[in-house]
């Protein structure tokens, strides 16, 4: 495990006319989730249990865009209230970390983060949302996001975190055969290591999603084993 933290996140904006700048909404909660989120894992104590850090994501989350809406105002629309500002950018956001021993991943919203032992075993470290069922979803816009999260500490040994927007699970016909993509890319990546398998990585997703759900797909790897 290393001892500076190494974190990545994905985020996957809404993408409806309810939501025209959500593609600016998720670039913003990838870039404040990779930071806070590294802070957070080199400083916090074992017992702290994250949810400080969650409030800061989003709060973070909600001044940038507001700042971006100053920078960018919008033209041809009727004047927003105070609380339909955040919904014009509205995104989820799935993130994971690991330093010095600790692995933690939090979520708002849908989409999929998986876990692997070095032996192959598969589970998933966050309970579904009982919000997220079709298409709807938890969100970063709402005004209770911070209580929406989902977060946990892993215990034990992990050596690949997989975290992907709802287009790759909703690509499978079920669960089960979704999840085999786990394995999968924990054998290639012991294969080729990490240079060949981004490379490959974009057109593979752009194969899934064609003969699958037809949405856009983030995927995010984090692998604890050899470069």
């Amino acid at each position: 495990m290393p001892d500076q933290p190494v974190v990545i996140a994905v985020a996957d904006g809404h993408g409806s006319a309810l939501h025209p700048r959500s593609g600016e909404g998720a670039r913003a909660a990838v870039a404040i989730a990779v930071a806070l989120l590294g802070d957070w894992l080199r400083t916090a104590p074992p017992a702290d249990a994250g949810e400080a850090l969650l409030q800061r994501i989003v709060a973070a989350w909600r001044r940038s865009v507001e700042q971006h809406l100053t920078e960018h105002p919008l033209t041809g629309r009727p004047t927003l209230a105070e609380g339909d500002i955040h919904g014009l950018y509205g995104t989820t956001l799935l993130a994971a970390g690991v330093c010095r021993g600790s692995v933690f991943c939090l979520q708002i919203g849908d989409g999929d983060i998986l876990a692997l032992t070095a032996d192959g075993t598969l589970f998933k470290p966050l309970a579904d949302s009982p919000d997220c069922v079709e298409n709807l979803t938890d969100s970063l816009c709402q005004e209770d996001a911070a209580g929406r999260f989902r977060l946990a500490r892993i215990d034990g040994t992990v050596e690949l975190l997989l975290l992907a927007t709802d287009g790759y699970g909703n690509s499978y016909e079920n669960d089960a055969d979704f999840e085999e993509i786990g394995p999968d890319y924990l054998a290639l990546l012991r294969r080729v290591g990490v240079d060949q398998a981004a490379t490959g990585l974009p057109g593979w997703l752009a194969e899934i999603t064609r003969t699958g759900s037809g949405d856009d797909i983030t995927l995010g790897l984090l692998w604890m084993g050899r470069r």
